[in-house]
């Protein structure tokens, strides 16, 4: 029990354990345990590391919500684009590979997107790549003159890359 000295304060009693030791607290009258004896907890003398932070996941609302916006860039991109200039060109061959398959890797990175799913972001990736390269060809190839529009359709197709390729970044599955 404690014994008060004076007002607000508190002195420790004298404890002398049964051998005639004076204790000085709760833990003295307790003799410390031998190195590597069965039971004790050793400290661990390993220098502790800071634990690296684990990205956040993509929640499905996220998902769909990139989704939304890819699929909106896009169609924004397509009712802008103004007729072409002259007689429609004939495009090599090259050119509508690359045209289908970025189409094909929008549709697949829609409907990913749309279930919810993180793999989507990969095809989004692709197929804003596919989006700038198609628009640059677009003059190159004398579909059309260079104008507002073409830098409007640039920034969607850089846009739906960039959103893609920042989630899968700040992302984990």
């Amino acid at each position: 029990m404690l014994e008060a000295t004076a007002p607000g304060t508190a002195r420790e009693p004298d404890l002398s354990s049964l051998d005639g030791t004076t204790a000085v607290g709760p833990s003295a009258a307790v003799p410390p345990a031998a190195p590597g004896a069965a039971g004790t907890a050793q400290p661990r003398t390993e220098p502790t590391q800071p634990v690296p932070a684990r990205r956040p996941v993509l929640s499905a609302r996220a998902a769909r919500l990139a989704g939304l916006l890819m699929f909106a860039g896009f169609v924004a991109a397509v009712l802008i684009e103004p007729a072409p200039d002259g007689p429609q060109p004939v495009l090599p061959v090259w050119v509508d590979l690359i045209a289908t398959a970025t189409l094909v890797a929008l549709l697949g990175c829609w409907a990913a997107l749309a279930a919810g799913r993180r793999s989507g972001l990969r095809l989004g990736a692709v197929a804003g790549v596919g989006l700038v390269g198609q628009v640059a060809l677009c003059p190159a190839l004398d579909h059309h003159v260079l104008a507002g529009w073409w830098w409007v359709q640039l920034a969607v197709g850089v846009g739906i890359a960039a959103l893609s390729i920042g989630l899968l970044a700040r992302t984990r599955a």
